[in-house]
């Protein structure tokens, strides 16, 4: 494997159908027990906005990961954030969650990456990555 490797991780399209199915129960339960229609146009409103938020945060985003276990997570806007995988990040044949944390910050993030947001070849490059390079991440469990 050779260092660094680029990939864009792009919106999965299983995932968002996941937020639309999930919005759209919400917002029928809401107009189901709702009786007062003000209210239930402003769940709406809630709800819409949350969903607005849920495809914003999908959106496509660039991952380079390198020999020493890091990680540098660039946004669309360009914001770039270099990240420590976590021990705890776990991989499977259709989705991934790689846990994150910055360099002398508590904070933690998470990047789900379901197996439609990449091609094969990058899906498998990212498993290897993270079962055999991310053990020899200062703080990280070796089996």
């Amino acid at each position: 494997m050779h260092f660094p490797i680029t990939i864009r991780v792009l919106p999965s399209r299983r995932l968002r159908a996941a937020f639309f199915i999930v919005h759209g129960l919400a917002l029928a339960a809401l107009i189901h027990v709702t009786q007062v229609p003000a209210i239930a146009v402003l769940g709406a409103s809630v709800l819409l906005l949350s969903l607005r938020a849920c495809f914003m945060a999908t959106a496509a985003q660039t991952v380079t990961l390198s020999k020493d276990g890091m990680l540098l997570w660039t946004t669309l806007n360009g914001d770039a954030e270099c990240l420590r995988v976590l021990p705890d990040s776990v991989s499977f044949s259709w989705l991934m969650v790689l846990r994150m944390q910055q360099e002398n910050q508590t904070g933690q993030r998470s990047l789900i990456i379901l197996s439609d947001s990449l091609s094969p070849q990058d899906y498998r490059r990212v498993q290897i990555w993270l079962r055999w390079l991310r053990p020899s991440t200062p703080g990280a469990e070796t089996v």
